[in-house]
Formats: C-alpha cells, sequence, structure tokens
C-alpha cells in the first residue's frame, strides 16, 4: 500500500533540497539562516500537496 504518491514525494524533495540550501548558506556562512523554524513545512507540504491531489 502506498501512502504517499508520487507527487507527493516530488513535493517533499523540493522542500527539503530548499532546507538544505539554507543549510549550505549556514555553513557557508553567508548570511544566518534559522533552517529549524523552517522544519514544520515538511509537515504542511504533505498536508497541501494531500489536498491538491484530493480535490484537483
Amino acid at each position: 500500500m502506498n501512502y504517499m504518491s508520487e507527487g507527493m514525494i516530488t513535493n517533499l524533495t523540493a522542500v527539503g533540497g530548499i532546507l538544505l540550501i539554507g543549510v549550505a548558506i549556514n555553513i557557508l556562512k553567508i548570511k544566518e539562516i534559522q533552517v529549524t523554524n523552517m522544519l514544520p513545512s515538511l509537515i504542511i507540504i504533505l498536508f497541501l500537496s494531500w489536498l491538491t491531489e484530493v480535490y484537483f
């Protein structure tokens, strides 16, 4: 049984990639970005992806 569709995995990967870019910016000391404050976006994107699959 699939719990996540292909679109949900794609969206989750995209958000994870953006968070990784934020971590890289912190490591390079270009700018201080609090990536831990953005972690709830991983859960939010799953919910929004599910909504778009159900209703659209």
